[in-house]
């Protein structure tokens, strides 16, 4: 059985769950590639540093790192390292870090790329100093592992993820609670139309019924108005039934009295004989009856016969007679058409 609460959870909650994991990793994208442009920027401004030094103390002066590098070379969470070189020899640093790399790009006087380091992939910001007094063109190099790029990158996730993860179940708590007062009203229609009894078939109420399910509701009040109609003409027929037969029973009950107590053979003859006439009577009403239960409510107002009231009057009169004679009360029956003829 399809659930339409649960059709339009999932119709609803589906398509806001795949907006919040694709703002997500919208917003996962935009952090890398800002972490990445902040982190080679600091590498490029750090190298850049270094090299303004060695310009101002000149090739022979003895190469010291500034004392802000030194903090950040030295803190294991940076995990920088960095090299001093001018083609021949080392003048500090680590001499195993590589002086070309792949993916090149140049930013402000430093060119930043990856490399492979201890077997292990750095960014490397490089920047050559071409203007030392007296000396060869030296080349700083600063580097860091990129793995230190993905522990930034995952933290910006986690803080990202967390407001949005937040946002996702307002989100479906909001739209459990919209489906919910939506769907009120089919609950109230039910509640109204469990109230329904065949004694009492009222209208459904329409006053709080949404434009696009009252052509339901509409169509449900036909059918039970309908339905009230079919239920009141049962009610009469069956009304009208126990008055029609109401006669020809009373009447066999008469001859059946009259047979039992008739002491000339003749007379019991003659009661037995009207009790036969009167139950053919009543098995012809009820097989009228019958016909009429089953013939269709629109077809009862077309089929109209017409019907000689002077026959009926006369059999209706006929069964009363015994009765009549028992009493000693005179019965007549006079046709309108035929004043003198009597029965």
């Amino acid at each position: 059985m399809t659930s339409l609460r649960r059709s339009l959870l999932r119709r609803l909650a589906a398509p806001l769950s795949m907006l919040a994991l694709m703002s997500g990793l919208i917003a996962y994208w935009l952090a890398w590639q800002y972490t990445q442009h902040v982190i080679d920027r600091s590498l490029a401004d750090l190298a850049t540093a270094i090299s303004k030094q060695i310009q101002i103390a000149g090739p022979d002066a003895p190469f010291t790192v500034p004392p802000l590098a030194q903090a950040m070379f030295s803190d294991p969470a940076e995990a920088l390292i960095y090299r001093i070189s001018d083609g021949e020899q080392e003048l500090a640093g680590d001499p195993k870090l590589p002086l070309r790399g792949i993916n090149v790009r140049r930013m402000h006087h430093a060119y930043v790329f990856e490399a492979e380091y201890d077997n292990r992939a750095v960014r490397v910001a490089q920047v050559r100093v071409d203007n030392v007094e007296g000396g060869r063109p030296m080349v700083v190099e600063v580097a860091q592992p990129v793995r230190h790029r993905y522990r930034i990158a995952a933290e910006f996730l986690v803080a990202i993820m967390m407001p949005l993860l937040l946002l996702l179940l307002a989100g479906w708590g909001i739209v459990w609670r919209v489906v919910n007062q939506q769907l009120g009203p089919l609950t109230h229609l039910a509640d109204s139309l469990n109230r329904q009894t065949h004694t009492s078939l009222e209208p459904v109420d329409e006053t709080d019924v949404p434009l696009e399910i009252r052509p339901l509701t509409s169509a449900m009040n036909a059918l039970l108005g309908r339905l009230k109609t079919a239920l009141d003409a049962q009610r009469k027929f069956i009304a009208d039934a126990a008055h029609q037969l109401r006669t020809p029973l009373t009447a066999v009950k008469l001859h059946a009295e009259q047979a039992a107590t008739a002491r000339d053979p003749q007379q019991t003859l003659t009661a037995v004989r009207e009790l036969r006439a009167a139950a053919d009577r009543a098995v012809r009403l009820s097989n009228q009856l019958l016909s009429l239960a089953r013939a269709e409510p629109g077809e009862q107002a077309a089929r109209f016969v017409d019907v000689d009231l002077a026959a009926m009057a006369f059999e209706t009169g006929a069964e009363w007679v015994p009765r009549a004679l028992a009493a000693h009360v005179d019965l007549g029956f006079q046709r309108s058409d035929d004043p003198g003829d009597d029965e």
